[in-house]
């Protein structure tokens, strides 16, 4: 009996790569916390670093970090998916090197990283659900009901589109070369629009079929 032969992971085609900011179910303390709180700590704990240029604040933002994560019980094999982050602390680190300030080489970069990472405890932690119902119940006072449930839709599409593109563009180059083709981004670019085009448009007749929004508000502002 001849065994099958195993296809490696980056070539499957529905190969999903791992996404830094995706929710991550969980029953850590963190998963628990309301969404509102976590986010005020983002905002805080960015203020704090931002304009505290000090070592050792740069080096409790990145102890903070490492703590939240543990907490979260995320795994530490999603820290991969910040490596983009190389493409900006590197310059940053060099240019303040270059100028002679080593010191600024240090804080900034391990600042950034830090903040990076606490964000993405938030954004694993935090479900989509969770955040547009926080917008919408913070926003629906001022802009009234339905224009605030407009608000929160476009940020959980858009958040949802996140994902989506990334796994298109995954599988096109998986199929590109399944094909025996090198997926090189004139080969990949076109099919990603054009499914994604598709996706946005059967998204947008499925809220249409369910009657999104049709809800009368005496809002003035959706008049």
């Amino acid at each position: 009996m001849t065994t099958p032969r195993r296809v490696p992971r980056h070539q499957r085609l529905d190969a999903a790569p791992v996404l830094v900011g995706t929710y991550s179910p969980g029953t850590s303390v963190i998963h628990r916390l309301p969404a509102g709180a976590k986010i005020f700590v983002v905002i805080g704990f960015s203020l704090v670093v931002g304009c505290v240029r000090t070592v050792p604040i740069a080096i409790g933002a990145l102890v903070v970090a490492i703590i939240l994560w543990a907490s979260a019980a995320l795994s530490w094999r999603t820290l991969m998916g910040l490596w983009p982050l190389v493409f900006v602390v590197g310059p940053m680190a060099g240019y303040h090197v270059w100028r002679g300030n080593p010191m600024l080489a240090f804080m900034m970069p391990a600042g950034l990283i830090g903040v990076v990472m606490v964000a993405t405890v938030v954004s694993r932690t935090t479900s989509t659900t969770d955040i547009t119902d926080l917008v919408t119940r913070a926003s629906a006072r001022v802009i009234g009901v339905r224009a605030a449930t407009i608000v929160a839709l476009t940020i959980s599409l858009t958040l949802r589109m996140i994902p989506v593109l990334l796994e298109l563009i995954a599988q096109t180059r998986s199929a590109v070369t399944a094909r025996g083709a090198t997926p090189t981004p004139s080969r990949v670019f076109l099919p990603v629009v054009l499914r994604a085009t598709k996706f946005a448009l059967d998204t947008a007749d499925a809220l249409d079929a369910r009657g999104a929004l049709d809800e009368d508000d005496p809002s003035p502002m959706c008049r």
